[in-house]
């Protein structure tokens, strides 16, 4: 599995690198993880030149990449990262779009960045490169809230929350989650939520109806020898998905989408963006033509 962790010198980034240690140093696979410093070219020209007026384009870009490799260089000697496989990159280019390009060139199977929680506006974060990442990647994102960074959680067993519906995206979702759940001995919380139904029999056919398709799932999560649990509600989509992941102890919650018009959705007052306002767990953001590539 390969992991890849775009940092940017600020101590929210480098959060990311909380989730990602402890992801590879207890996945069963080989990890490797690729740090990525992208210079943001001229921006990061014009910064130093108002420090060095006297300094040319080529030696500020040169400082620029000198600085950049010596910064990955001291956090790749981390203890904490000391077991795991590291490797180093800079580029130079705009961030989103660069860290997009290197995921793909090194065939990375999870992008895992950390975003703000206190305004609950989650995609604003790192001055919009997260929103810029997750509207043209097609690999899974892990977005690490800045106050939820560990998937081990410390008084529960590890619990990822698949909201699902009858869609592929149900199948991408819990392809990307069983992984993790594994690797962590955790298990799939799969939820189904309904409209809201005020007639009791029609409530109570419409439930069994959720939990036979939600059935359907447990032969291939027990080859996979991963535990699930079956969760249906009724009401608001949202709302029930926050409701859930509290009342049954979420450590993560993995959420798949139809590429670009999919996270269009999501970044525009659905469910992630009214998540943000209910919870502070990782958000595992699955595209579904590459959630795939996570079940190796």
């Amino acid at each position: 599995m390969h992991i890849l962790v775009p940092l940017d010198g600020s101590p929210l980034a480098e959060l990311a690198l909380i989730t990602a240690a402890e992801t590879a140093q207890r996945l069963p696979m080989p990890t490797t993880i690729t740090l990525l410093r992208v210079i943001d070219y001229p921006a990061a020209d014009l910064r130093l030149e108002a420090l060095n007026p006297l300094a040319s384009g080529p030696i500020i870009i040169e400082a620029v990449l000198e600085a950049a490799h010596d910064y990955l260089r001291a956090v790749s000697r981390l203890p904490s990262l000391a077991e795991c496989v590291v490797q180093q990159v800079v580029m130079v280019g705009t961030p989103a779009s660069t860290i997009i390009e290197q995921a793909q060139v090194h065939s990375a199977d999870l992008i895992i960045m950390t975003t703000h929680g206190r305004t609950g506006v989650l995609f604003r974060a790192l001055g919009g490169i997260v929103e810029g990442v997750l509207r043209h990647t097609t690999v899974p994102v892990l977005l690490v809230r800045e106050h939820h960074t560990a998937l081990t959680p410390t008084h529960h067993a590890l619990q990822i929350l698949v909201p699902v519906d009858a869609s592929e995206l149900a199948e991408r979702a819990i392809m990307a989650a069983v992984p993790l759940a594994r690797a962590l001995g955790g298990k799939l919380l799969l939820l189904r939520v309904l409209p809201p139904e005020p007639h009791p029999i029609k409530r109570d056919l419409a439930q069994h109806h959720a939990r036979t398709q939600l059935a359907q799932w447990d032969a291939a999560l027990a080859q996979q020898h991963v535990p699930v649990q079956h969760i249906v509600l009724f009401g608001e989509v949202q709302a029930q998905i926050a409701a859930a992941a509290q009342a049954h102890h979420a450590t993560l919650i993995a959420i798949a989408t139809h590429g670009r018009t999919g996270v269009d959705r999501l970044l525009h007052g659905s469910i992630t963006e009214t998540l943000t306002h209910h919870t502070m767990l990782p958000i595992l953001v699955v595209h579904a033509v590459e959630s795939a590539s996570l079940a190796k």
